[in-house]
């Protein structure tokens, strides 16, 4: 692999290390009018009535023969809903400046002109690594922060003072665009 293929991979890599796995619902937490508290994994927001799984972490084969372990609860049920968000800020930091530095490193090593005695060739070879590095350091982590903030997540905190809206939930929830056939049998 040359080093043109080898950055473009490593920054491919840091831009989608933070993102939420695809098929993973937030744990949501409810405390319902009848003073009942309940949590559960985020499934599907309808637009009357959430669906939660109180199962761990179970693969779409479980949740499907374990229907027993799924519930719809209606938003007419519940009191407050809580969402823990969660910050990629410093994940994204630290990757962007790992990731800078090591391809300011390779950038700069692989600047250095042939001519020359050896000393001379050593000596060029480590300033253009430093000097990369410091400036691959400084690129990866301001690019490192900027992916890390927009993977990040707000807590969500609704009451029942507030109308339910669905679209704020649907991101949490690990069928944000259409729900399994198996699942839209939940009432």
């Amino acid at each position: 692999m040359d080093r043109k293929t080898g950055f473009a991979a490593l920054t491919i890599l840091i831009i989608l290390a933070p993102v939420q796995v695809p098929g993973a619902g937030k744990e949501t937490e409810l405390l319902l009018r009848d003073g009942s508290h309940i949590t559960g994994e985020l499934l599907a927001a309808r637009d009357t009535s959430i669906v939660l799984s109180f199962l761990d972490n179970p693969s779409d084969e479980e949740l499907q023969g374990a229907l027993k372990n799924v519930r719809a609860i209606p938003y007419s049920q519940i009191q407050r809903l809580h969402i823990e968000g969660h910050s990629y800020v410093l994940l994204g930091a630290a990757g962007g400046l790992v990731v800078g530095v090591l391809a300011g490193v390779a950038i700069g090593a692989g600047s250095t002109s042939d001519r020359g005695n050896p000393w001379t060739q050593m000596v060029e070879t480590t300033a253009n690594s430093a000097g990369g590095a410091a400036v691959g350091a400084l690129i990866g982590l301001v690019g490192g922060l900027v992916i890390g903030g927009a993977a990040s997540s707000r807590d969500v905190d609704l009451d029942y003072n507030q109308k339910w809206d669905p679209m704020v939930l649907k991101p949490c929830s690990r069928y944000p665009v259409e729900e399994p056939e198996f699942l839209r049998a939940v009432r």
